[in-house]
């Protein structure tokens, strides 16, 4: 049988330089970046092929995003998703499964709250 641990892929160009800042480069497995897929946010395109390039459903994936056409993606592609409210409005970001205002506020479980619908 293959591993059941967690995968990671992060959709977006900004992830690169963060890993590198902070000495995390290898901890990303999986990057998708918008010259990866046509059709840009809020179409779900890059978090299906994100979940694709890990082998899972997108319904086995955990979406956390900072804004509305993001959130909206990742709700379009069957996931589970995250609103981080530090740059948006916490009623735009709504249809989330989750809110938290801060990223530092995620947990194991936040990400299991967001997973059963909060």
């Amino acid at each position: 049988g293959g591993s059941r641990g967690s995968g990671t892929a992060a959709v977006s160009a900004e992830v690169i330089p963060g890993r590198r800042r902070i000495g995390r480069e290898g901890v990303v497995p999986v990057l998708v970046c918008a010259g990866d897929v046509q059709a840009k946010k809020p179409q779900p395109a890059g978090y299906l092929e994100a979940a694709s390039r890990l082998g899972v459903e997108p319904g086995a994936c955990v979406v956390i995003e900072d804004s509305v056409r993001g959130v909206e993606a990742g709700i379009r592609a069957g996931a589970h998703v995250i609103a981080v409210g530090h740059t948006t409005e916490r009623a735009l970001l709504q249809r989330a499964h989750l809110w938290v205002e801060r990223i530092a506020e995620l947990d194991a479980g936040a990400l299991r709250s967001a997973c059963v619908g909060g």
